[in-house]
């Protein structure tokens, strides 16, 4: 049983449901995850769920607004799309997903898109050699904020 404080300010809001939640079931659940796995395997498997959509509901999943800020890249010839953040309580990991679009043939490597990593874990991208008008996936993996 957990005890919350709440401090809230008289408004005319219309009401709004509150889920409290203990982050140490969250961050336990999280760990049985990735149960057995060096850092590297972690890093990996985080990456296949993403690609194969296969995120347990454990992890947090936010969609960043339309507004979201995108770091430029070096390609100018390139349209990005933040899709999605994947957190992994406990493990320290944050995926950001993002939609690529080419607007012409190029051949990109991962370390291109290094400019949208914070604190980078790794950079992985669905082909590396991009048509015109075609959609791919990119995945850049973070150290949560506040690990060192």
């Amino acid at each position: 049983e957990s005890v919350y404080s709440l401090i809230a300010a008289p408004a005319k809001t219309p009401s709004v449901t509150i889920r409290l939640a203990d982050r140490r079931k969250k961050i336990k659940e999280s760990a049985t995850v990735f149960k057995g796995l060096v850092y590297e395997e972690k890093v990996l498997k985080f990456i296949k769920m993403a690609y194969m959509d296969d995120i347990p509901e454990v992890f947090s999943i936010e969609v960043p607004s339309e507004e979201a800020a995108i770091p430029e890249t070096r390609f100018s010839s390139v349209d990005l799309r933040f899709r999605r953040i994947v957190k992994a309580e406990g493990e320290g990991l944050v995926l950001k997903e993002y939609r690529v679009v080419s607007r012409e043939d190029i051949e990109v490597r991962e370390i291109d898109f290094m400019s949208l990593a914070e604190r980078p874990v790794a950079i992985a991208l669905d082909s590396t050699v991009m048509k015109r008008g075609l959609e791919y996936r990119l995945f850049v993996i973070d150290r949560a904020s506040g690990l060192r």
